[in-house]
């Protein structure tokens, strides 16, 4: 780190300058647009290391702000956290001029760079690759940048085996996921693999999460019962295969690591940051031991009338229907639902699902309880959540990614 590397195109450029970098003439060495036969660079965001990171988040040195062709992204530090990738696919004017308003002296690399070869489509132009990137940039993501029509395809760039998937619309989604969330979550259906008659026009879920395990598990039944798959699930194999998730075994498959999560382009852009959010924590929870294990305390330590009132909103919703006899799922959609929206959003959001008329109708009691409480036990177990996340990675409830559009 001694002597500063600066890299220029063609046409030169000028450097020289801690606080901001010129990436107009970029154009001219990287692809502007993904297609069937190239993609686009990604950009690396580089910090100087330090002793210790605090995460206060109203403390403005443990942040900065980038000016990204005049699309402002707020970029959050963590401890043991080096770098972050922006897919400049993700970007509305990638090739442009950068600059660092705040805390620029603690970047210490901001620059752009070929994607591998192997994140170009294949001949089918099926995408298997994904682009490695912060999860907070798939919230802008536009179907105009995507490397093929259908979906786009990503892993956290933290978080190796933790793919996302962002679908053109819910029927797409539906076709690579909803009889996979029938065999591993649905009450009355788990463990089953459905026909698509069987399936009929049952609702899956907006959004979807699955371990390793559970990915495993499905195609390995799906192969013994002799289940006529669709082109999507057949991909979806493939695409686990190639990254590692999944492989092939003497009776079937077997599970490597890692998950997926899936959001929808369908999806308002309110409702995909809050399913964005709740799919990322269960993709950490799949991961992660120490997770799982205080999610566990937090489950057993809510006060019992909170507890029912959460489980009976899930079993009195008939687009959910969680198998509650699988405590793991239990704890998990605990966790997620609580995590989803930032802390001093958690009890108000509890107090308006207990508002709905479904809810009221179906456990009015509880209801009650939830009203009179104010949400409070929610907030004080999102607090411990909360704190935890900002301790071990950095994140906060609501806040599942290093950088904000």
């Amino acid at each position: 780190q001694a002597v500063p590397y600066y890299g220029v195109p063609a046409n030169g450029g000028a450097f020289g300058s801690s606080s901001a970098v010129d990436f107009s003439g970029c154009s001219m060495v990287f692809p502007v647009q993904n297609s069937r036969y190239s993609v686009m660079p990604e950009i690396e965001l580089a910090f100087f290391p330090e002793e210790k990171t605090a995460l206060d988040e109203n403390e403005l040195s443990d942040r900065l702000k980038l000016n990204a062709g005049g699309e402002v992204l707020t970029v959050y530090r963590a401890h043991g956290v080096e770098s972050v990738t922006i897919q400049t696919a993700s970007l509305r004017f990638p090739f442009s001029r950068f600059e660092i308003h705040e805390n620029a002296g603690a970047v210490s690399k901001l620059i752009m760079t070929s994607n591998p070869s192997r994140l170009v489509p294949e001949k089918s132009g099926e995408v298997l690759y994904p682009l490695r990137t912060d999860p907070g940039l798939l919230l802008g993501s536009k179907t105009a940048s995507w490397r093929t029509q259908d979906y786009e395809l990503y892993e956290w760039d933290r978080f190796s085996g933790i793919l996302f998937f962002d679908t053109k619309n819910y029927d797409v989604q539906d076709d690579f996921f909803r009889r996979l969330a029938f065999y591993v979550e649905k009450i009355g259906y788990k463990g089953k693999i459905l026909t698509d008659s069987e399936l009929g026009d049952m609702h899956g879920y907006n959004a979807h999460d699955y371990s390793a395990e559970s990915l495993a598990s499905f195609f390995s039944a799906a192969e013994r019962s002799g289940a006529q798959l669709n082109e999507k699930e057949l991909l979806l194999c493939r695409i686990l295969i190639a990254n590692g998730l999944i492989e092939r075994s003497e009776d079937g498959y077997r599970p490597l690591g890692g998950a997926i999560i899936s959001i929808s382009q369908d999806s308002a852009a309110w409702l995909r940051k809050s399913l964005c959010a709740h799919e990322i924590w269960h993709g950490l929870f799949f991961t992660d031991e120490d997770f799982r294990t205080m999610t566990a305390a937090v489950y057993y330590t809510i006060d019992e009338k909170s507890l029912d009132f959460i489980r009976g909103y899930w079993a009195s919703q008939p687009g959910l229907g969680y198998d509650q006899s699988d405590i793991y799922l239990m704890h998990n959609e605990f966790m997620a639902y609580i995590m989803q929206q930032p802390l001093n959003s958690v009890a108000s959001y509890f107090v308006h699902v207990a508002n709905r008329g479904s809810v009221m109708k179906a456990m009015p009691d509880l209801c009650a309880y939830v009203r009179d409480t104010k949400g409070i036990t929610f907030e004080d177990a999102a607090g411990i959540f909360d704190s935890y996340a900002a301790d071990r990675w950095g994140l906060r409830c609501g806040r599942v990614s290093l950088v904000v559009r």
